[in-house]
């Protein structure tokens, strides 16, 4: 996700396959937080430095219902959804690969059940997915793995195994007859080798809400994984959601484009009949200056993607993606010339709006326009990733709390 561009790909790709929930390993973002994009929302955990990480993006529509986020480490995080019959816990993992110590698994796997413990007892259904760098393999395992794997099960796989048998887990995209293109999750640098090392797991009892599970070597975000999907019916609860009125450009009231708005009220309000009625006057203020607003100055809008992404960028991310499956030398370097393109052309709108951006700065501060200059400049800051709001508050005995009711009892 450190590279430019990478989450506008992302978005497109999910629009593309008309995902509501898409779980990210290997972010390589530090911290933790979360952002705003356009119609969807991402949180996300990582360490102290730029490797690991994990990210759960989502559309916004579903905000309301996500009454908890658990960013337990930078190998695993989660979500908590108010659906219908009951409600969802979704995990998200990122497994150590192959050259890690069995300790450093064995400490991933006790956050999981951590996470568990604390929020997915009783009735609830858990899904936990991720890159768990581990191979299952063909041929089934009692009632959790079926026959639909790939490849040749592994010690990792055999962990996985044994698991979800202690928890009560289902490997969904090992049950699902597909063709083998529609297994294998990850290919080796070259495509020498290709393994299903990607999960999506789910608790037993609501297995039958998985309808289908399967990758997707369409999908393109310039990634060695294949995009793993799993179709999952339920439905969200009623939520009141509150009105959010959109605001005003209040940014264009500080540049000269206002002055149409300021001579239009200040000649309605010298033109306007007075009254002894306190209210009726502040009636007649308050419609002349909400109707001058409408007219010159408008409602602000959110962006939907970085400012100096242009659809020339997008094309070619759409271009890149039609030979990301041409197995022909031509079109491995078809795909290359296409992916180096698209870096430099990112890098290059990048680096022509910063310049743009102090250009303008400049000319404000030529014109002496100290407010509009503090205003592009606070845009082109970094901005501290904003914190993860919906998470749990910590009980006197150090638990967390799974729910609002909890926190209400806190307080």
């Amino acid at each position: 996700m450190n590279k430019e561009g990478k989450l506008e790909n992302l978005k497109q790709e999910m629009k593309r396959y008309n995902m509501d929930i898409l779980g990210l390993s290997e972010v390589r973002w530090e911290g933790e937080g979360e952002i705003t994009s356009g119609e969807y929302k991402m949180v996300y955990k990582g360490g102290e430095k730029k490797e690991k990480g994990v990210g759960l993006i989502f559309k916004q529509s579903m905000d309301n219902n996500i009454v908890k986020v658990i960013p337990k480490s930078e190998r695993v995080i989660a979500i908590k959804i108010t659906s219908e019959p009951v409600d969802t816990l979704i995990i998200q993992v990122y497994m150590p690969t192959s050259d890690a110590s069995d300790e450093i698994v064995d400490e991933v796997y006790k956050q999981i059940e951590e996470v568990i413990d604390e929020n997915g007892k009783g009735q609830i259904r858990t899904i936990l997915m991720g890159d768990w760098n581990s191979v299952v393999g063909e041929g089934g395992f009692e009632n959790i793995a079926g026959k639909f794997g790939y490849g040749k099960k592994n010690e990792r796989g055999e962990k996985l195994l044994e698991f979800c048998k202690q928890f009560g887990f289902w490997i969904s995209n090992t049950w699902f007859k597909q063709h083998k293109r529609r297994l294998y999750t990850w290919k080796s640098p070259g495509d020498r080798m290709r393994f299903q090392i990607d999960y999506i797991l789910i608790n037993q009892r609501f297995k039958n809400s998985v309808k289908k599970a399967k990758t997707y070597p369409g999908a393109d975000v310039d990634t060695d994984h294949n995009l793993l999907a799993a179709e999952v019916r339920t439905k969200l609860k009623h939520m009141k959601r509150r009105p959010t009125p959109k605001k005003w450009n209040t940014d264009k009231l500080k540049t000269d484009d206002a002055k149409p708005y300021t001579e239009e009220v200040e000649k309605s309000l010298v033109n306007q009949n007075r009254s002894d009625d306190i209210k009726e006057e502040w009636d007649l203020m308050k419609n002349t200056i909400l109707n001058s607003l409408e007219n010159h100055v408008g409602r602000s809008v959110q962006r939907s993607r970085k400012e100096w992404i242009t659809q020339d960028i997008l094309d070619k991310m759409e271009e890149r993606r039609k030979w990301k499956n041409d197995g022909t030398e031509h079109g491995r370097n078809q795909y290359k010339k296409l992916n180096n393109e698209l870096r430099r052309e990112t890098d290059k709108a990048r680096e022509k709006w910063m310049e743009e951006q102090c250009e303008k700065i400049e000319e404000l501060e030529r014109y002496s326009k100290t407010e509009e200059m503090y205003r592009v400049v606070k845009n082109l800051t970094k901005k501290k990733p904003k914190p993860i709001s919906k998470q749990g508050m910590r009980n006197k005995d150090g638990t967390i709390t799974t729910n609002s009711e909890e926190n209400k009892n806190i307080w």
